[in-house]
C-alpha cells in the first residue's frame, strides 16, 4: 500500500482512501480534512523529454524512414515509455501529495461559451435618493 502525508492537516493516507469526484480532472480530497489535493511525481518534465527522445531513437533505430509514421509511432510509444519512466523514477523519489492550485486561465471551451453569453450593458447604481454611487 502507498500512503501520503496530506499537506493541510499532516495526517498519513491511504492512496485508496482519497476521495475522487466525479470526472478526472478535479483532483482528490483528503478523506479527513476534506480539503483538494493531487499527486505529485517527482520529474514529471524530465520523464517527458527523456521518454519523448527515448521514443524517437527506438525508431530511428529500427531505421523507420517516413516522416508520418515516425510521428505517428513516437506519439503511440511516447505514452508507455512515459508511464514505465514515471513508475520506475518513483523508487528514487516517491510521489508527494501537494495543495491543490486552481487554474489561473480559462480553456477555449470556457471561453467560448463565455463568448456566446448575453450581456447587459452596465449602467450606474442608484441608490434610494437617486444619485449615483461612487
Amino acid at each position: 500500500m502507498v500512503t501520503y502525508s496530506c499537506p493541510f492537516c499532516g495526517n498519513d493516507i491511504d492512496a485508496g482512501d482519497l476521495q475522487q469526484p466525479g470526472g478526472v480532472g478535479g483532483g482528490t480530497y483528503c478523506p479527513n480534512c476534506h480539503e483538494r489535493v493531487y499527486v505529485s511525481f517527482a520529474y514529471p518534465r524530465l520523464v517527458a523529454i527523456v521518454s519523448l527522445f527515448l521514443a524517437i531513437g527506438a525508431l530511428l533505430l529500427m531505421k523507420l524512414t517516413s516522416v508520418f509514421w515516425l510521428v505517428v509511432g513516437t506519439a503511440v510509444l511516447w505514452i508507455p515509455i512515459s508511464l514505465f519512466l514515471n513508475a520506475y523514477s518513483s523508487r528514487f523519489k516517491p510521489s508527494t501529495l501537494k495543495k491543490w492550485k486552481p487554474r489561473t486561465h480559462r480553456t477555449f471551451f470556457e471561453w467560448l461559451y463565455q463568448r456566446d453569453q448575453i450581456r447587459s450593458p452596465k449602467t450606474p447604481d442608484k441608490n434610494d435618493e437617486g444619485q449615483t454611487q461612487t
